[in-house]
């Protein structure tokens, strides 16, 4: 494991074939070749105040990888940033905390092709985050996007964001900064789980429908036809929530 508040670089040419898992409990773990962190068997566990780090275009192969770490204010580091390049983690992550940081910094790319599980997530940094892949994540509670950009990419019809608790929301931009300066854009139909929560679209966030259609269900309480509350577009002095159709659709209220 990585222990100790310095920073590990795992680069170079040759392939890293340690088997087990990987745990890192201090500092940072910074992989900038794919084999960075050994065989796919064991794992990757980043503990609370630790951070792993993805550099240079690297295509992690399907390993779990649990975070810690909230990521605001004095609750811990972020658990795993994107640095720089375009990087891929085709393997499962699991959001240990409630509000797991995930960092993409400017002109980078995150792409998580896995099942993003566990609580919810933290999104920070003006860089792009996409979850990716073919199976449904199942995060579980309220997730904020603070900054950047969220593609959402799965195969059409499968859960880039999953069905949450009811009453829960899913939240796309902030209260201060630039106006439409953090997006939420469908790569492809009906990313959404038709389940009762809200999408919240800060002052400073759009909600880029990029021409494919969308279907949001809204909260629930539970008696018959009850579903409410499907997108709240917030209004202040740092500007307005947004819907950009781009010639898509978005169903509001689609009860099932």
């Amino acid at each position: 494991g990585k222990h100790g508040n310095g920073t590990l670089v795992m680069s170079g040419s040759g392939a890293n074939t340690f088997a087990g898992s990987t745990q890192i409990s201090g500092g940072v773990y910074r992989a900038e070749k794919s084999t960075a962190f050994g065989t796919t068997g064991g794992g990757v566990n980043v503990l609370y105040g630790a951070t792993v780090e993805l550099a240079g275009g690297v295509i992690i192969a399907a390993e779990t990888l649990t975070l810690n770490g909230n990521g605001e204010g004095g609750f811990a580091a972020i658990p795993l940033r994107n640095v720089s390049g375009t990087n891929t983690w085709q393997g499962n992550v699991v959001l240990n905390s409630n509000r797991t940081a995930i960092e993409t910094v400017a002109g980078s790319e995150l792409i998580l092709n896995g099942v993003v599980s566990g609580n919810a997530f933290n999104l920070f940094g003006t860089g792009t985050t996409e979850f990716g892949g073919t199976a449904s994540n199942t995060f579980t509670t309220t997730s904020y996007q603070w900054e950047g950009t969220l593609e959402l990419n799965k195969t059409a019809g499968v859960n880039a964001i999953s069905a949450i608790g009811n009453g829960a929301e899913i939240r796309v931009g902030n209260y201060y900064g630039t106006d439409n300066s953090v997006v939420l854009r469908n790569l492809a139909n009906e990313q959404i789980a038709d389940a009762g929560f809200r999408l919240r679209v800060m002052q400073t966030g759009v909600y880029d429908l990029n021409g494919f259609t969308e279907s949001l269900r809204g909260r629930n309480d539970g008696t018959v036809n009850s579903d409410y509350d499907a997108l709240g577009l917030e209004v202040g002095s740092s500007g307005s929530g947004d819907v950009n159709l781009g010639g898509g659709i978005l169903n509001l209220n689609n009860a099932t």
